[in-house]
């Protein structure tokens, strides 16, 4: 799932100091420039447009390696449909959603002083494919009510999928790997959560998936002093507890299933609570993330020549870099937050993981 989103996550955002912007070309004037550049195949002429640190961190071959992985996946380019002027942390933000034969992807820009990009950000697309219902789901089976996840003041919209049953029934919470996800950990048509909570309400088991905090919160959810705590371990925990309310659920059979980052953290999260009866791992991790980012940058860039080229032309310098990372929390990576200068685009690889 991760595999295709990596290649517009592995892009360098950079800091933006003191900026003032120029009155002869608006930001909206630059993007919509940008853009057409990319259709046009002119690769030069776009990364001209870049600051010196950005054109270093993606040279007009990246570039282009980039815009073709787009088109390889989301088809032609049909043209920009929504241009957005919005502030993060007090910068000018320019995004542009760009329409394509089989989504739709939005291409965020900030400029410096200079009227130069100086942040490039390309977010998660939107396919146009519609959600199927898998063939082992038996629809009559069961039925989903919405209720709502309070955690330590935070309400968090959640779907309960219930067996039609007269007996008390086990149950499982559903725990999302990192960055904002939907309560179906939707990426495109694929809809991962959604399948599990359908499959096994089919087979008699209660599922519970809500929408993440910093997905719902958007910004809001990061408060001072952010931590997997706040993003994953408190909402997960207050789960439990909904489940262990519920007159349906069998209180000694409750289960946490957690996804990537929800499966590093699923012992983390047992520790904090009587209330389970275990814990399943999903795609988690015991190793050092650090350690772990060179040997998924590998990975995913032997995959596909056309996608992965961008990716792979960063590999050699990943493990040097990686010795001198700052230390900046993973969650400001899975927001439209800015991060420092002095980053190297190599760490920005931790976006896909």
């Amino acid at each position: 799932m991760k595999s295709f989103i990596v290649i517009f996550l592995a892009i360098s955002i950079f800091m933006l100091y003191g900026i003032t912007y120029s009155d002869e070309l608006t930001i909206e004037d630059i993007g919509r420039s940008f853009v057409s550049l990319l259709a046009k195949g002119d690769f030069a002429r776009a990364s001209n447009s870049f600051t010196k640190e950005l054109a270093q961190a993606i040279p007009k071959e990246t570039l282009e390696s980039i815009w073709k992985g787009i088109l390889s996946t989301l088809g032609k380019f049909n043209g920009i449909i929504d241009i957005k002027i919005t502030e993060i942390q007090g910068y000018k933000v320019s995004i542009l959603t760009c329409d394509f034969e089989l989504g739709t992807l939005g291409i965020q820009i900030a400029l410096d002083r200079e009227s130069k990009i100086a942040g490039l950000y390309f977010l998660q697309p939107q396919f146009k494919a519609t959600y199927k219902i898998p063939p082992y789901v038996t629809q009559d089976s069961y039925t989903e009510i919405e209720v709502t996840v309070e955690s330590n003041g935070w309400k968090l919209p959640a779907t309960l999928t219930l067996p039609r049953s007269e007996k008390t029934c086990p149950a499982v919470v559903l725990v999302h790997g990192s960055g904002p996800q939907d309560r179906d950990e939707t990426v495109g048509p694929n809809k991962p959560f959604k399948d599990l909570a359908l499959g096994l309400a089919s087979k008699g088991i209660a599922v519970l998936r809500y929408e993440k905090r910093t997905r719902y919160y958007g910004e809001k959810a990061l408060v001072e002093g952010f931590t997997v705590n706040e993003e994953t371990i408190e909402d997960a925990i207050s789960a439990i507890e909904l489940l262990y309310q519920r007159k349906e659920i069998d209180k000694d059979r409750i289960f946490l299933l957690g996804h990537s980052l929800g499966g590093m953290l699923a012992p983390r999260i047992a520790e904090r609570t009587d209330k389970l009866k275990g814990i399943i791992i999903l795609a988690g991790t015991i190793n050092d993330l650090l350690e772990l980012i060179p040997k998924q940058a590998k990975y995913l860039a032997s995959l596909t020549d056309l996608i992965y080229s961008a990716l792979n032309s960063l590999l050699p310098n990943i493990k040097t870099n990686i010795k001198n990372a700052p230390v900046i929390p993973r969650d400001v990576f899975k927001t439209n937050a800015m991060v420092p200068l002095s980053t190297p685009v190599e760490i920005l690889i931790l976006l896909a993981i």
